[in-house]
C-alpha cells in the first residue's frame, strides 16, 4: 500500500492511547485506525511498536491499554 499521508506522530499515538482511557474513542475505532497503517512504512520504531499494539486492541483489557500508555511514554521519554 502506497500513501502520500504522512504516517502518525508519537503525540497522535500517545493521544489515541488517552482517548480510549478516558472513553471517547472505542477499541473498533482504534483497530480501524492502526490498522490502516499496518502496510505502510514507518520508521518510528515507538511509533509502529504502538500501532502493533492499537490493532487487535479487542483482545485486552482496559488495565492493559493504561500499561501499554505507559508503557509507551517510558519508551518515548515523554513525561508519564
Amino acid at each position: 500500500m502506497t500513501t502520500t499521508r504522512p504516517a502518525p506522530t508519537r503525540a497522535d499515538l500517545d493521544a489515541w492511547f488517552t482517548a480510549l482511557i478516558v472513553g471517547v474513542r472505542t477499541r473498533d475505532e482504534a483497530d480501524k485506525w492502526a490498522s490502516q497503517w499496518f502496510d505502510v512504512a514507518v520508521e518510528d520504531e515507538h511509533v509502529r511498536w504502538a500501532l502493533d499494539r492499537l490493532h487487535g486492541l479487542d483482545r485486552h483489557d482496559d488495565d492493559q491499554v493504561r500499561r501499554w500508555r505507559t508503557e509507551y511514554r517510558e519508551r518515548c521519554g515523554m513525561p508519564g
